[in-house]
């Protein structure tokens, strides 16, 4: 939950890296908020349940307004 709030408020924020490794979400949580991290260079979700969601990443990964560079995805499930 505290993750969602995050998320949420990180559009009105300059973070340029975000690390949620090992935070226990699952794919529907990350895909819901991506939106949110667009502003995002280093972005890590490694150790996390990503499942069949990480096909629904791409798209605002690969967006023209997205700025993010690093993309770490170690031990995903």
């Amino acid at each position: 939950q505290y993750v969602e709030v995050l998320l949420k408020g990180l559009d009105e924020m300059q973070v340029e890296k975000l690390n949620l490794r090992n935070n226990n979400l699952v794919g529907g949580e990350i895909a819901k908020h991506l939106d949110s991290v667009m502003n995002v260079i280093d972005l890590d979700l490694s150790e996390n349940r990503i499942g069949k969601y990480l096909l629904g990443l791409k798209q605002p990964i690969v967006a023209k307004h997205s700025v993010l560079r690093r993309l770490a995805l170690e031990k995903v499930h």
